[in-house]
């Protein structure tokens, strides 16, 4: 199943393009959107364009991560795995093969080089059984394709509670997540589509601004997705 984020305006219709590029590879896996306050919310044809589309219109303000535990928790007894992705994505292939592995990141990078990643460090450690780490690897996205234990494990955790409310909240949460993967026995750098998305390799391909994705296979990320002031 894909539970997909969206924050539709006039401008900022990537959707229409990722549930396409899904069915190419996937005509029949379930596809949810979760709403995320559109203020374009004239993509919800897809539901009519589409067999097996459900748009939730309950005005998400968590962002990509509240959208997430929205749709899984909501759907989790259709399925046993989940692609959790954002909006501005492509599908480039099949990714069934990904249902053989307990959980596939798009990128990692290194938390403890920015100490942002610690300002939900006294909030983990209060409401999750989870323990705050400021070293080791972040969840890029936080983008996730994992099968239905891995995700049953972190709501048993508590990491459902964490929940991001603005943009900048929502890099802590890429942190956050790279330690909750670790701490599920995961090596965020092992389970990778791409690497170290700020690495030289990575960000030899991807450039400066504006960023160069096309390579990426089987997922590609388009970056630049939130220039408009709506997105954010």
């Amino acid at each position: 199943m894909f539970i997909i984020p969206c924050k539709a305006t006039k401008t900022a219709r990537f959707i229409y393009d990722l549930v396409k590029s899904i069915r190419q590879f996937h005509d029949e896996e379930k596809i949810v959107i979760i709403d995320s306050d559109s203020s374009d919310k004239s993509y919800f044809e897809l539901a009519n364009q589409y067999k097996n589309v459900a748009i939730e219109d309950i005005a998400n303000k968590n962002w990509m991560v509240g959208a997430y535990w929205t749709g899984y928790k909501k759907y989790k007894d259709e399925d046993d795995f989940f692609y959790f992705m954002h909006d501005s994505c492509l599908v480039k292939g099949n990714l069934s093969y990904m249902r053989r592995n307990p959980i596939t990141i798009m990128m990692w990078f290194y938390r403890h080089a920015n100490e942002s990643f610690d300002k939900f460090g006294p909030k983990i450690n209060a409401e999750t059984s989870y323990k705050y780490i400021n070293n080791g690897l972040g969840c890029f996205g936080p983008m996730m394709f994992c099968q239905k234990t891995i995700l049953e494990s972190m709501i048993a955790k508590g990491a459902d509670k964490i929940l991001p409310s603005n943009k900048a909240e929502t890099g802590w949460c890429e942190g956050c997540f790279g330690f909750f993967i670790e701490q599920e026995g995961f090596n965020p750098s092992q389970i990778s589509l791409y690497g170290d998305m700020l690495g030289g390799e990575v960000q030899s391909k991807i450039g400066g601004a504006p960023h160069t994705t096309d390579w990426m296979y089987p997922i590609q990320k388009r970056f630049g997705a939130y220039s408009d002031p709506e997105r954010l």
